[in-house]
Parts: structure tokens; C-alpha cells; sequence
């Protein structure tokens, strides 16, 4: 304690900082700092000391530190390390786990307590080895082979046409790109093209990262994985994070029998989900918009820790609340949905959206209704605009059951949305279905169609494409009449609208949602305007919408479009994203009537 207090009189008032719960001695004249001691009533078990404070690098650790620091248990000692004072652990009885990134063998042993247990990096095991320590191996899983999935050729953590192109331009002569080898048997040939080619059609498209374990984000009732954490984590205030080790070999959780650790965390805790332990992080115990150091671990055999650095922003702004979304339907909500994660965040980051999506190609409400139990359908999701992923062979039941979801999302077929008549009874059926299922307050929403284009050979004889519309809106009022149901998403009246302006001639063939399905860029962002306004209106922020700025490029859709890219985006320009507002504004204001818009 003297020697402590000696210390903290030798520093000004101005050379003293604290950050995370630890206070330092700053430098000023060589950029280094001194860790001096516990922020007073701090008591974490867990304690990550970072290399660096503000621009500062951590050199030093005072002599007396930590002394009788009961409450400690875990500590990561950065690399930066390269002096360790009298007594800085004396009395921390209970200090069992440190993880050293130190290279000085004999000054960390030196100064750690008796049956502390001693975790390092690989590179150092020999030299603790030589001072009679035998430690436990740490291994970054930063630091392994990259990509467990030989698919993912331009290791972006996702197999899709863009890995196909990549390994064409490689057996073309264009580039040296080293990937591709997707069989596995030592080069690349044609035979990788098609390897590649079958994983984008069976499914097997997303990968979380290296060989051997990382960790990642998943669901915390479903557990599975989401996306893969690197370096950052960024949590939104109120929001939980499940994480779980990940077996990247087998593509997989790790199995229950494989000790998950807390690592040393501020906070967390470790449950199990699915026979998997997770790892629980939230941000009670951090400051919003500040950021923490946190070292995750997973013991993988009797000597091997695989282990990983996250620094965690905490959002600093206030979320209004967490908005739970799941729709129910075919491609077209698929097309209608896929860009409004990160319009949302974007425009009103205080609410913290999970979309989920239900999706079963070409079918409608009796074919929802027939295969409720079924795993027919593959499950998008996106929380907190994160990257899309995907589950093939969900049932709805299980799904419905994964978040206490504040709106359900319903949607027809395309070509049965002009007739009622096909609406029942499939439609009651399946609302009755989920009050039976739901215990939970929620509100009901349709998904509005648009109608086939001029010209397209689905369009029925004699009936033009604002007829079409206007018998689909006929059926829309129809069934709020039968059901209730108010809120309406009006994406196709929001395309009808815009097929009224010189939009309608962005697209394939020169129309605006030809071939069945929205092509990229302004067609898509028209829907996103419209159902992100109307989902934003519960808290007000509808107005938001109109000052989005989002640029859809290729780059963009790499990392957030839902599907594989639909093409080139196209329409992208200042003037025709006004255009694509007035549509969306005013399909809000006449949700079953097609608006000539004002250009």
C-alpha cells in the first residue's frame, strides 16, 4: 500500500487516467503508460489489460497493483509488457487462469502466485517451457489458415457467383488467385467450377471463418451461427449477444463435452442451448458508447486454448426498443425485404431491428398453411443489420417460437392476389394457427403485391397491368374486412406508382419487376421506402425514410443483399432516388390506389 500511494504522489492530477476500470500513469513524453491500480469499487473477476490506452502503449504494471485483489480470477497480460513491479499480484489468492502475451518468461512467473494456471501464445510455449513452466497453448484463431469453406474462394465468409467468377478468371490466365481448389485434390480445373457451382444450389454458402474454432454470434433460442466475430463486436445498448465456440472444420457449434470458458469478460455468463454452452455478453457493466477490451476462450483438448481478442462498442445512442419482425412468404418478400435492415439502421438506429424471413419459392397461403409443420422453408434473418443468413429446411413452428415477434408478415402469391377467392380458407386458417401459438402481444401485417408488368406472358388475356393491381387491391380491402388485419406494407402499390414515371423502364426488358422478381438498385430500395416507413410509424419516425442515403452499388450488395446479386444495381442516381421516395410517400398515403406521381 505504501508503495502504492508513493506511486499515485508521484503522479499530477493530469498524468492519471482511467479507462475500463483500471487506472493509469501516463507518460507524456514517451507515449507509455503505467497500470497503477484498480478503479476504487471495482471488483470484475475477469481483467483484460489492453496494449494500449488512448494513444499511449501499457508498458508497465506498478508495484502493488493488484494486491489482495480477491475478487481476481482471470488476466490477460498484453505483449507490450516489459516490466512488472514488487507485490503486483501479491494476495490475489484466487488469480488461477493468466493468459501472457508477454515474451519475458521469467519476469511473468516471477511475479504470478502459486497454482496460477499459465496460458500463452504458441510461439512462446518453449521459452515459459525453459523456466520450468509447462503452460497450456493459446492459439488466435486470427492466426490459422483462413476459410474452412473451399467454396469461398475471395474469403468474404460466403460461397456465391462472385467465387465462380474468381476461379474462371484463374483458369482463364487473368490473375494468380491461389483459391479455388474446391475438390480438394491439389488444383484448380473445371471440376472446381462445378464444385462450386453445386454448393450455391445445395445451400452449403456461408462460412463463419478459420479452420480449426472461432466464436460466433447466434441465436440465442435456435443457437446457430449468424456471423462470425473478428476483431469488433458492436453492441447495441439493451441487446444481449450469444456466442458460441465454433468447430469450422465440421461447421458446426462445438459439442457440448468441449469446456467453454467465460474468458475473461466484464460480465457474461454460460448457459446451454441446444445441448451447446453459450456464452452470454451484454452491456450492463459497460458505459454506452464507450468501448471494452474482452478475451473469449475455448478449451479445445487438455493443453490447446483457442482464443480470441474482440474490442465491444457499445452503441451510444438509446434504443427505443427492439423491433422483432418475421414475414411469412415467397421470393417476393424476399425482393421487398432485403435491403430494409440497413435503410432502417440507417435512418432510425434507435430502433434495433430483427427481420426474419420466412421463404418457400412460388408458393401462397394454402401451400403456408399445408406445410406449417414442414421443414420447406429457408429461414433469412438479419439483427442489428448484420449480414443475412440462412437456415434451409426451417418449420414455421420452430421459427415463430425463436423471438417473441412483434409483427407477422403475410403475403399472397403472386398470381392468386387478384381473386379472394384463394385467400380462404387458408387465410383465417393459418391466423388461427398463430394466435393458438403466440402468448405474446403482437400485430398482424400484409404484404401488398404489385401486378405483372405489360407484356409478360403471365399477365392474364384481356387484362391489363393496372387492372391486375386494381383487383389485387380489391382482395387486400376484402381481406382486412374478414380479418383485421391494418397494417398494410405497400410495396407493389409503391412500384404500381412508379410504373407511372420514367422508372418503368429501369429493369429487364425495359420494366420495372420484370421476369417475376426486382432487379437491384432503385427497384428495390422503392419497396424498402415503402415497408420501412410503414414499420416506423409505431414509433413515428416514418419521416426518417425520406432522408435515407443509401448508395447501392455492387460493393454493397456483396455484404447485405439477401440473395445472390440480381445483376448489376441499376437506376442509381440522386434524381431517380427522389422519384423512389414520392412513390413510397405516396403508397403510404393511398395504400389500394395506384397515385400518378408528379416527377
Amino acid at each position: 500500500m505504501l508503495l502504492l500511494c508513493l506511486a499515485l504522489q508521484a503522479a499530477s492530477a493530469a498524468d492519471l487516467v482511467e479507462s475500463n476500470g483500471l487506472r493509469y500513469m501516463v507518460q507524456n513524453a514517451d507515449s507509455t503508460a503505467c497500470l497503477v491500480a484498480p478503479v476504487e469499487g471495482y471488483d470484475s473477476e475477469s481483467v483484460v489489460i489492453p496494449a494500449m490506452v488512448g494513444s499511449c502503449r501499457v508498458r508497465s504494471i506498478a508495484s502493488g497493483a493488484f494486491g489482495h485483489c480477491n475478487w481476481l480470477v482471470r488476466l490477460s497480460l498484453p505483449s507490450t509488457i516489459e516490466e512488472i513491479g514488487e507485490g503486483a499480484f501479491d494476495g490475489c489468492d484466487n488469480l488461477a487462469v493468466v493468459l501472457s502475451h508477454v515474451a519475458d518468461a521469467a519476469m511473468v512467473t516471477r511475479h504470478l502466485p502459486a497454482g496460477a494456471q499459465l496460458w500463452v501464445d504458441a510461439a512462446l510455449v518453449e521459452a515459459y517451457s525453459q523456466v520450468g513452466i509447462r503452460p497450456a497453448t493459446l492459439i488466435d484463431v486470427d492466426s490459422v489458415h483462413r476459410s474452412a469453406n473451399l467454396c469461398d474462394v475471395n474469403h468474404d465468409g460466403v460461397v456465391n457467383a462472385t467465387d465462380v467468377t474468381v476461379v474462371y478468371n484463374h483458369l482463364l490466365g487473368y490473375d494468380e488467385q491461389q483459391g479455388g481448389d474446391a475438390d480438394d485434390d491439389g488444383k484448380v480445373t473445371a471440376t472446381d467450377v462445378t464444385v462450386t457451382y453445386d454448393a450455391i444450389l445445395s445451400g452449403r454458402t456461408s462460412g463463419v471463418g478459420d479452420k480449426g474454432y472461432c466464436f460466433a454470434l447466434y441465436d440465442s433460442v435456435a443457437c446457430r451461427a449468424t456471423v462470425r466475430i473478428d476483431d469488433e463486436l458492436h453492441l447495441p445498448v439493451g441487446e444481449q449477444l450469444c456466442i458460441v465456440a465454433h468447430d469450422n472444420e465440421r461447421m458446426a457449434p462445438v459439442a457440448s463435452g468441449t469446456e467453454l470458458m467465460r474468458g475473461l469478460l466484464p460480465s457474461g455468463g454460460v448457459a446451454s442451448a441446444a445441448g451447446v454452452p453459450v456464452l452470454f455478453l451484454d452491456n450492463k457493466r459497460y458505459n454506452e458508447g464507450t468501448d471494452a477490451q474482452v478475451v473469449m476462450l475455448a478449451r479445445t483438448g487438455p493443453d490447446t486454448i483457442y482464443y480470441n481478442d474482440v474490442t465491444v462498442h457499445v452503441a451510444p445512442h438509446v434504443v427505443t426498443d427492439t423491433l422483432r419482425v418475421l414475414s411469412i412468404g415467397n421470393s417476393y418478400s424476399l425482393d421487398a425485404l432485403s435491403y430494409m435492415p440497413f435503410v432502417m439502421k440507417a435512418v432510425a438506429p434507435e430502433v434495433y431491428l430483427k427481420l426474419g424471413v420466412m421463404y418457400m419459392g412460388g408458393a401462397g397461403l394454402e401451400t403456408f398453411c399445408d406445410s406449417i409443420d414442414s421443414p420447406s422453408f429457408t429461414y433469412f434473418w438479419s439483427h442489428g443489420a448484420q449480414p443475412w443468413d440462412a437456415l434451409q429446411g426451417a418449420t414455421l413452428s420452430e421459427v415463430l417460437q425463436s423471438q417473441p415477434w412483434d409483427v407477422i408478415v403475410l403475403q399472397q402469391q403472386s398470381s392468386a392476389a387478384r381473386d379472394y377467392g384463394t385467400y380462404q380458407p387458408y387465410l383465417n386458417q393459418l391466423i388461427s394457427w398463430l394466435d393458438e401459438r403466440v402468448s405474446w402481444e403482437h400485430e398482424k401485417a400484409w404484404l401488398i403485391t404489385p401486378s405483372y408488368p405489360e407484356g409478360l406472358d403471365r399477365l392474364a388475356p384481356d387484362t391489363t397491368s393496372v387492372q391486375m393491381f386494381e383487383r389485387i387491391a380489391e382482395s387486400v380491402g376484402q381481406m382486412q374486412a374478414h380479418t383485421g388485419i391494418d397494417l398494410l406494407l405497400p410495396c407493389g402499390t409503391a412500384i404500381q406508382n412508379a410504373r407511372t414515371t420514367p422508372l418503368d423502364s429501369l429493369g429487364d426488358n425495359g420494366h420495372l419487376f420484370h421476369h417475376l422478381h426486382l432487379q437491384d438498385g432503385i427497384p428495390c430500395l422503392i419497396e424498402t421506402y415503402a415497408a420501412s416507413a410503414a414499420l416506423l410509424a409505431r414509433y413515428g419516425l416514418s419521416e426518417r425514410v425520406w432522408a435515407d442515403v443509401t448508395w447501392v452499388d455492387g460493393k454493397w450488395l456483396t455484404t447485405k443483399n439477401i440473395q445472390e446479386i440480381n445483376g448489376a444495381p441499376v437506376g442509381m442516381s440522386e434524381a431517380n432516388r427522389a422519384i423512389a421516395r414520392q412513390c413510397a410517400i405516396k403508397a403510404l398515403e393511398n395504400p389500394l390506389k395506384i397515385t400518378v406521381i408528379d416527377y
